[in-house]
This record gives structure tokens, C-alpha cells and sequence, in this order.
């Protein structure tokens, strides 16, 4: 279980990775779409946390985010920075 919450920042995952998902592969949890491309790499906040389901600030709310596209301590989450 993951421990992100509400004001934790977090870095969405890298173009590269996206594109390295098979295509009809169940990598991710959620489908992410070919309009979320444009935010990868880039740092949100996190506005609302439901389960593992999130809604951030980068994209005014309009899409729904997983823990799953979110970069892993290998780069480091952001959280309470």
C-alpha cells in the first residue's frame, strides 16, 4: 500500500517508460492516455487521494492518476518537499 496523500508532490512517470509499455499489456493499473503523455517527467501535487486513485494539479482535475504513474524511489518521490 502506497502512503501518498493530499499536498504530497510527485513526479509522473518518463515519456520513455510510457512508451515502453506494451500496448495492450496490463503495466499500469489505469489506462493512461495518449493527452497524459504531455505531462510526463513533470511535477504535480497531489489535490485529492482515493485509495490509489489521485487527482492532481497539473491538469486542473481532469484526469485520474495511479500510484503506478508516478516515478518510484529510484528517482525519488517529492513528497512534502
Amino acid at each position: 500500500m502506497n502512503s501518498l496523500k493530499v499536498g504530497d508532490r510527485v513526479k509522473i512517470i518518463s515519456r520513455k517508460y510510457v512508451d515502453s509499455l506494451p500496448k495492450k499489456g496490463k503495466e499500469l493499473k489505469y489506462h493512461f492516455t495518449v493527452c497524459m503523455r504531455k505531462y510526463c517527467g513533470k511535477i504535480a501535487t497531489i489535490k485529492m487521494a482515493k485509495e490509489d486513485l489521485y487527482i492532481l494539479d497539473i491538469d486542473h482535475g481532469c484526469y485520474n492518476w495511479c500510484y503506478d504513474m508516478f516515478e518510484k524511489e529510484r528517482s525519488g518521490f517529492l513528497e512534502n518537499e
